[in-house]
């Protein structure tokens, strides 16, 4: 059955308890004497979430409809049934399903974070009408993401969604979640006497279904990992998405009379988010589907 059209009732909990975090962080700043223009930095992070405060997933809760779980009276209870009917094994007799908001499973995450800088007294060591120069890059590489198992909160034996480490995975069918290895940005920053010009890339890696992988046969279309090849009449399985780069153009000009202009041109290449099979068609969580934007600002102190 279809999940989309299950009414849900969300309800408080008075059984939830504070989320617990433990982080730590550990890095090094480069300053090298024989590059006195240059910085760099690398961190070590690591969050640990325990008992995080969520919303039960109700794709997740419905999908977990089967008959060994509906024998369990605090899972039947979730489930408003046709008829009043007390049997809960198939979506096509549930009216309605509560979700609760609860202390989940314990999530950890760990990555780098990295960056570096130089900056030029000049245009990259040449005389250009006295404009200076900054160059960087920085990074995040995400090592984890591992969330554990969700369970009933009255019924510990019933699994809501499995264990899994959505470092270099999505979904976005149910949840919208998207959670690349490496994420980066690059930026040449050109600075003159009353204006300044950044250029700025941004770049996401892609990621592959955190689902089921396509099996091509004919019950193939159940899965996000899906895509139909209407030249061969196959499934195929989409695979890891594409990477997505996007370029931006600010150009910030100071005015006389204490004003300032600002224009900007963001995706200025008009580059497509990347193709995922979901609702949209695309990775709403990770690229820009607005297209190229162009903004114009002038902003007046007195």
């Amino acid at each position: 059955g279809n999940t989309a059209f299950i009414a849900r009732t969300v309800i408080g909990n008075t059984e939830l308890r504070p989320e617990k975090a433990d982080n730590t962080s550990i890095g090094v700043v480069l300053r090298p004497s024989f590059l006195p223009r240059f910085t760099a930095s690398v961190d070590y992070w690591t969050f640990d979430f325990k008992k995080e405060l969520i919303v039960e997933d109700a794709g997740g809760l419905l999908g977990a409809l089967n008959a060994t779980n509906c024998a369990k009276p605090a899972f039947a209870a979730r489930f408003v049934n046709v008829g009043g009917n007390p049997v809960c094994t198939t979506q096509a007799n549930v009216l309605q399903a509560t979700i609760k908001i609860v202390n989940g499973q314990d999530t950890k995450t760990s990555g780098f974070d990295l960056r570096a800088q130089y900056d030029f007294d000049n245009f990259f060591g040449m005389d250009f009408y006295d404009t200076q120069v900054t160059v960087g890059a920085e990074a995040t590489l995400t090592k984890e993401y591992k969330r554990g198992a969700t369970t009933l909160q009255e019924d510990p034996s019933v699994v809501i969604a499995p264990a899994i480490d959505r470092a270099g995975k999505h979904e976005l069918i149910g949840e919208f979640y998207s959670f690349p290895k490496t994420r980066a940005s690059a930026f040449i920053n050109v600075a003159g006497e009353n204006w300044n010009l950044r250029y700025q890339l941004l770049y996401r890696e892609g990621t592959t279904v955190a689902g089921t992988v396509c099996p091509g046969d004919a019950g193939a279309g159940t899965t996000a990992d899906c895509r139909y090849n209407y030249g061969t009449g196959t499934y195929q399985s989409v695979g890891k998405l594409d990477d997505y780069w996007q370029h931006d153009l600010n150009l910030r000009v100071e005015l006389p009379w204490e004003t300032t202009a600002t224009l900007s041109v963001q995706n200025f290449l008009d580059t497509d988010p990347p193709f995922a099979q979901s609702y949209y068609n695309y990775d709403v969580t990770n690229g820009n589907p607005l297209g190229r934007v162009f903004k114009v600002g002038l902003k007046k102190s007195f």
